[in-house]
């Protein structure tokens, strides 16, 4: 089983799409995001609201790309 672990990536989708690049070209079977999921620096919006449109539909669009045997762990 190969697992890939990360953290710390604020909700930076450059980030993101290079996890899940690497994790479909390296055939991974899991993936741990350790924490610091959303982004941290929302302009002109609600900190609370922004955290929350990104966990419920920004997140789900980048790891859409994953098939479903490679599970996600947040």
């Amino acid at each position: 089983m190969q697992i890939l672990y990360t953290s710390d990536l604020h909700g930076n989708q450059a980030q993101y799409e290079a996890v899940i690049s690497y994790a479909l070209t390296n055939s991974i079977d899991a993936i741990i995001i350790g924490g610091d999921l959303a982004p941290k620096d929302l302009p002109g919006q609600s900190y609370i609201q922004g955290q929350r449109e990104f966990l419920e539909f920004t997140l789900p669009r980048l790891v859409a790309p994953l098939p479903q045997s490679c599970k996600v762990y947040v």
